[in-house]
């Protein structure tokens, strides 16, 4: 027998008639490491092809362009009209979570619409055990049900824990309230928790007067142009980057009441569920500084993303 038709024989035992390498080894008077390397060689040659047909809703070969250009866990990238675009995400990321969280997590949680998505798409009865912690203080207006103590609260609820609540404004009026509230025993609790982390999720902001940290006045104009002359592109809990990713230190952080950016690095697992072209270079940011374990997006985003890569 030669070579090329030892090579289809053995090729032809393993992927259709299902063998066992071990089978195949006995059969022939092969070793399995011989047949392991001939199996490879037949995929060199071409006489293997794998031809994988794809479920209609998956992006396969985008997410694994994403995964290799921001060095990923994983991407998920979720096909959806704009209307369904915050449900569908919601739904990949509370799969994502459902999938890595185990009874000894603790995890941490910011604000935002994409979060409450992720939220809303929880089953209550999830694995008992785990810790809940807010990641960001309170924000001032609307939108009560996006702010972290809200989620942090649902996220308790869901999985049947008693959540961690970090009770202060996100931004509070000047460094000396901050100083203030840095001695308050039930806030620095909070703050030591954030070291404990296993598992956040975390949205990412904009650059954009029309993001819901300048549109409802969270920020004033002045920080907005403030951090748009320092080059800033999005944030994460408020803690603002540029497009390389390049962390700054800015008067900002003088009176903000969250976790920070190399905090945010130090966690297991951090899941980012952000989308929409609007925040294409925000979210390219965000890849950039590395802190992203896991991306949850839509279709268009990523594509524009990859562009801004």
């Amino acid at each position: 027998m030669t070579h090329e038709r030892l090579l289809a024989k053995i090729a032809h035992n393993y992927y259709i008639d299902e063998m066992t390498q071990t089978e195949i080894a006995r059969n022939l008077s092969l070793s399995s490491a011989k047949v392991s390397r001939m199996l490879a060689e037949a995929k060199r040659m071409g006489m293997v092809q794998v031809n994988i047909k794809y479920p209609v809703d998956t992006n396969q070969r985008l997410e694994s362009e994403m995964e290799k250009k921001f060095k990923l866990r994983e991407a998920i990238i979720v096909r959806s009209s704009v209307e369904n675009r915050l449900r569908a995400m919601g739904q990949a990321g509370a799969d994502a979570l459902q999938r890595i969280a185990t009874p000894k997590d603790v995890i941490g949680i910011s604000w935002g619409s994409s979060l409450l998505h992720v939220v809303n798409q929880l089953p209550s009865g999830q694995k008992e055990g785990v810790e809940i912690v807010q990641l960001v203080g309170g924000l001032n207006g609307g939108g009560q049900n996006i702010q972290a103590v809200e989620l942090a609260k649902r996220l308790g609820q869901i999985y049947n824990s008693d959540p961690s609540i970090l009770y202060c404004p996100a931004v509070v009026a000047n460094p000396m309230v901050k100083a203030g509230l840095m001695e308050d025993e039930s806030i620095t609790h909070v703050m030591k928790l954030w070291n404990e982390v296993t598992i956040s999720l975390i949205g990412i902001g904009s650059m954009s007067r029309e993001s819901v940290l300048f549109k409802e006045h969270h920020l004033s104009e002045q920080w907005f142009k403030y951090l748009q002359e320092k080059g800033a592109v999005g944030d994460m809990c408020m803690r603002f980057f540029d497009k390389g990713g390049q962390a700054f230190s800015s008067d900002l952080d003088d009176v903000l009441m969250g976790v920070d950016l190399p905090s945010m690095s130090n966690m297991k697992t951090v899941i980012c569920v952000a989308g929409g072209v609007e925040k294409a270079k925000a979210i390219a940011g965000a890849l950039h500084t590395g802190i992203p374990d896991i991306l949850v997006t839509d279709l268009e985003t990523a594509r524009e993303v990859l562009s801004f890569a």
